[in-house]
């Protein structure tokens, strides 16, 4: 107490023992004396220490409580979180291709028919391009949102990537897949019906009729397979294809040409064969047609009909034509460095081609590199250019006759719009369709008579393509048609044969 320290102290007092507690305080020296009993003091530490060991085990327990709850709260909401990742498309909230394969794995196991459809927006990288890409997500969920309207129940649809939905329809029968895939293509084109939009949504589709156990990337495999063959929906608002193993067959072929074409041309696989267009009034050859074969280092000689269409619908066919009119331009070098009067000779055009407004600067160049007149070169355009767009075919044409090259108007007749192309298109040549003299129909005789008249009257050539017999020879000669190209006279021909038959013995000496 003299330090000015608390403390206590145990004595006896009439035989019982007490403890006294001192505290000091704060002012005058004095001190805080409380004497008790030592069992009061022991009995009130133990209920305390009691009380206390229990309120810190209730806090214990709560808090671990508290703590599992809010554990098992998280978990479960990043539970649900994951699941929503995985099974619900960020852009159309609608399944992802984990839930849809979950849906039709089931649907699969059922053992009941259904057609698994695969739908994808033709050109829809442009349409994210020039809207951008938040207006692009808009269209993806218009589109989801018109699938699920036609959807019943049962049926399915998710977004499996970018632009491309699959869809499982409770259906097998082409007819019907294709009458609901036409109200789709109508009701997501329903924004356009007065045309005042700028685009059109056109959809490629592809259809598998799934009839027994399969897995479900067998299935989707097959329908992506129909619908990449579904080709051009240019001029409709869709196109379904229903897989088939020869349709399978087809598309691994052009796969395989799509693997080796660049490779090919760079190699010079693309060789240029000519079909010479014979004058029906001396019988000479006055011309030839470009036609490409592609000489294949690990299949051959393989048909055009079988790498055109499939180029065509890729696109390479722009680089092909080129190719070719660079070939043909080369040739025509060699005939004039060789001291012999060059042919005029026609290469065809694809259509594609017209969809870029300068793609005669190409040519253009190709042709000043070789110095060849443009006289001699002749450009075919074929009438289905006309049908779609008889305007832009026009200015084409002017552009061509302006660098001074020929223009030729090739399978006219196969169309229903020749009488304007007559009228509006003014070529240098009319190449007129086989079907008006393939047959002994004097109803198309007088139309190809007649044809041929008008066309002399507006200073048009004539060229009768595809004869093959001397009777259609002889009747095309007396309608005064000026030349013929077909199979009556020469199929077409490597160069080296086509320049014997036109040159005769010098032809054999010009590229020795």
């Amino acid at each position: 107490m003299a330090a000015g320290e608390s403390g206590h102290v145990r004595f006896v007092v009439n035989g019982e023992a007490r403890e006294m507690n001192y505290t000091p305080l704060a002012e005058g020296g004095w001190y805080l004396l409380s004497i008790v009993p030592p069992h009061a003091y022991t009995s009130s530490l133990a209920d305390y220490t009691a009380f206390s060991a229990a309120t810190t085990a209730a806090i214990a327990l709560l808090a671990f409580a508290a703590f599992g709850g809010v554990l098992l709260w998280v978990t479960g909401k990043k539970n649900r979180e994951i699941l929503r990742i995985a099974y619900e498309d960020p852009v159309t909230g609608g399944y992802t291709a984990a839930r849809f394969d979950r849906e039709v794995t089931a649907k699969i196991a059922e053992g009941r028919p259904f057609s698994f459809v695969s739908v994808d927006v033709r050109n829809f990288k442009l349409i994210n391009d020039f809207f951008g890409k938040e207006q692009g997500d808009r269209i993806l969920r218009h589109i989801h949102d018109a699938i699920s309207s036609l959807l019943a129940d049962g049926e399915c649809v998710a977004r499996i990537s970018s632009d491309v939905f699959d869809i499982a329809l409770d259906e097998t029968d082409p007819d019907r897949v294709a009458a609901w895939l036409e109200r789709l293509a109508d009701k997501a084109n329903g924004f356009n019906r007065e045309g005042k939009s700028a685009y059109l949504l056109m959809l490629n589709c592809g259809s598998y009729a799934v009839k027994e156990v399969e897995d479900v990337v067998t299935v989707r495999d097959r329908a992506n397979t129909a619908r990449k063959g579904a080709g051009d929906v240019s001029g409709r608002l869709f196109r379904c294809t229903f897989y088939s193993d020869p349709e399978h067959e087809r598309l691994l072929r052009e796969k395989e040409m799509e693997n080796a074409m660049e490779g090919a041309l760079e190699n010079g696989e693309f060789v240029v064969y000519l079909q010479p267009k014979v004058s029906l009034e001396t019988g000479e050859t006055v011309g030839a047609e470009a036609l490409v074969r592609w000489d294949s280092e690990d299949r051959g000689l393989i048909p055009p009909d079988e790498f055109i269409p499939f180029f065509e619908r890729n696109g390479f066919v722009i680089k092909l034509d080129l190719n070719v009119f660079e070939q043909v331009c080369r040739l025509m070098r060699a005939w004039m460095d060789a001291g012999l009067e060059p042919l005029p000779v026609s290469v065809n055009l694809s259509p594609l081609h017209l969809q870029m407004p300068d793609f005669l600067d190409a040519f253009e160049e190709v042709r000043e590199r070789y110095a060849v007149p443009p006289r001699l070169l002749e450009l075919e355009l074929t009438e289905r250019v006309a049908f779609e767009n008889l305007e832009l075919l026009r200015r084409v044409v002017d552009d061509i006759h302006a660098r001074g090259f020929l223009c030729s108007m090739d399978d006219f007749g196969s169309g229903y719009s020749s009488l304007n192309v007559l009228k509006d298109i003014p070529v240098d040549i009319l190449k007129i369709d086989r079907m008006f003299f393939s047959s002994d129909d004097e109803r198309a005789r007088s139309v190809v008579s007649s044809v041929v008249e008008l066309a002399k009257k507006l200073d048009m050539g004539t060229v009768a393509e595809g004869v093959e017999t001397i009777p259609q020879v002889d009747i095309l000669r007396s309608i005064h048609c000026d030349a013929v190209q077909g199979y009556v006279f020469s199929a077409p021909v490597p160069i080296d044969a086509f320049e014997k038959m036109v040159f005769g013995e010098d032809g054999g000496e010009i590229h020795s």
